[in-house]
């Protein structure tokens, strides 16, 4: 009985094309055997290419006994793993440094350990708090980006100084890495309200637009807020956004945000020269008697 040699189509030295394979005769079992052992003997050949042939009873036997190859073609290719040396070493990788990081902790009232400076700048850093001049807080947000916080000791406060209108307690700021008192200011009672602030604007970082808030607090105790207050940004050229705020619809007893504007920053900083960013919160116009306001600062962070 003849036996047909055939070739699986999966085999990989199959020919893309069907047509192209060379017929393949039946030869019977005894046939393949004694062929085989013949040098002179002939047997049907199967035509892979046009310059290689081999028998069609070796293509059967090779095909069942053939493994996979991997896609590399060595079949003793490695897969690279998590355990890789590099795979490791990126893994460790650290974030990138934010813009001036290195200029603005030379302010800081703590020294900073280089090791964990990341985590440092994440939790916040106070500036100048033992120096009792522009007290700010500074800290980087997820992205990277530097944010500030400008506590009122950083602030031009008409009449702070004068104990009849103005009151400066301590309050915990453990928004920090190192937990510290910061002194805010509470309004004991004026009829002319003025705080004014203002930060260089190579400090931020560069192609992003940030927001401006007053940080404030309003007492259970306060009166004369029945004007709204007045917000004001002044950008570097002299641009000016402002817009109003009612602080008797707002909740008391705790910190609120006021936001007084937004502002991009330039993509290229020019360091040479000094640019500033000016706000103001302020009402004086109704020239009623107010008390009761606690101003903690001013946030400037990337608009959310």
């Amino acid at each position: 009985m003849g036996a047909s040699v055939s070739v699986p189509n999966d085999d990989p030295h199959y020919p893309a094309n069907s047509n192209q394979a060379t017929e393949i005769k039946e030869v019977s079992s005894e046939v393949v055997k004694d062929n085989l052992a013949s040098d002179n003997s002939k047997i049907t050949m199967k035509k892979i290419n046009s310059k290689t042939e081999i028998p069609a009873a070796i293509i059967k036997e090779d095909s069942q006994t053939a493994k996979p190859v991997p896609l590399s073609g060595n079949r003793s290719a490695k897969t690279v793993g998590p355990d890789n040396k590099n795979s490791k070493n990126n893994d460790k990788l650290a974030p990138p440094l934010p813009h001036k990081y290195n200029c603005i902790i030379q302010e800081a009232d703590t020294n900073i350990n280089q090791s964990e400076l990341h985590s440092h700048l994440s939790s916040g850093i106070l500036l100048n708090q033992k120096k009792q001049a522009t007290v700010q807080k500074y800290w980087i947000d997820d992205s990277g980006c530097n944010c500030f916080m400008l506590f009122p000791r950083s602030l031009a406060i008409t009449w702070a100084e004068d104990k009849r209108y103005w009151h400066w307690p301590s309050v915990k700021e453990s928004s920090t890495s190192d937990e510290m008192a910061i002194e805010v200011a509470e309004l004991l009672n004026v009829c002319w309200l003025e705080a004014n602030g203002k930060l260089d604007i190579s400090k931020l970082t560069p192609g992003v637009k940030y927001d401006i808030l007053f940080v404030v607090m309003l007492k259970n105790s306060a009166y004369g807020w029945e004007a709204p207050v007045n917000l004001r940004l002044v950008h570097p050229d002299g641009k000016i956004q402002q817009r109003e705020e009612n602080l008797q619809v707002k909740p008391k007893s705790q910190w609120i945000e006021l936001h007084v504007g937004e502002f991009p920053t330039p993509p290229q900083p020019d360091d040479k020269q000094e640019k500033e960013i000016q706000f103001s919160l302020f009402e004086y116009e109704d020239g009623k008697w107010k008390r009761g306001l606690v101003i903690k600062g001013v946030i400037l962070r990337p608009k959310k």
